[in-house]
């Protein structure tokens, strides 16, 4: 069936503790596996594969939540507008070691991030990776419109089309950014923040 939001789950003005689940295949206009509003609680150990969102947010949206996501997994997302692995607008989000890979969308293939501005805002990520993700604009990420952008450590972004980045974000350090990966993982200063060679 087709929900217009969390097509594999819904969570709203709530703090559940989310572990050792798979969410695979469901559909919906927004947060194609799961979509949380208000949100306080963490996901850990999970895995998002092939959800679609007819909107935004092919496997993941949180909109306005404080959540930890944690040793989880985001595989073939899709959607239609923004973020075909994740979507994030406004609230407290941190990620940490977690995988987000071969999303697709219309803007930010990987990852999406909408900060509005004046608003207390974070997107954290840490010891991640966001790889061959695909869209027309950031298919890693695309942040709008912000001032900042998402924090990024210890981080790998790489071969993401037709750009890593689309939009601003925080360097911590540690970071990859290099279009093939493999050939730079050893030295995290070989290209630039915009993945050209220095």
């Amino acid at each position: 069936p087709q929900f217009l939001a969390g097509g594999g789950m819904l969570v709203q003005d709530s703090s559940p503790f989310i572990h050792d689940c798979t969410f695979q295949g469901n559909r919906s206009t927004f947060g194609g596996n799961f979509y949380g509003l208000f949100f306080d609680g963490e996901i850990r150990d999970c895995l998002f594969d092939d959800g679609f969102a007819q909107s935004d947010g092919g496997n993941l949206q949180f909109n306005k939540s404080s959540v930890v996501v944690a040793t989880s997994t985001f595989t073939g997302g899709t959607a239609v507008n923004d973020g075909g692995g994740v979507k994030v607008v406004n609230g407290f989000v941190d990620m940490i070691d977690c995988e987000i890979v071969d999303g697709q969308a219309n803007t930010g293939g990987g990852v999406m991030y909408f900060e509005t501005t004046g608003e207390e805002t974070v997107f954290n990520f840490l010891r991640c990776s966001v790889s061959g993700n695909t869209a027309k604009f950031g298919g890693g990420f695309w942040s709008r419109p912000t001032e900042s952008g998402p924090t990024l450590a210890e981080t790998t972004v790489c071969e993401n089309l037709p750009d890593n980045f689309f939009g601003p974000f925080i360097d911590l350090g540690g970071n990859d950014y290099d279009s093939w990966c493999d050939d730079c993982r050893a030295d995290v200063n070989c290209r630039d923040n915009e993945g050209n060679a220095e």
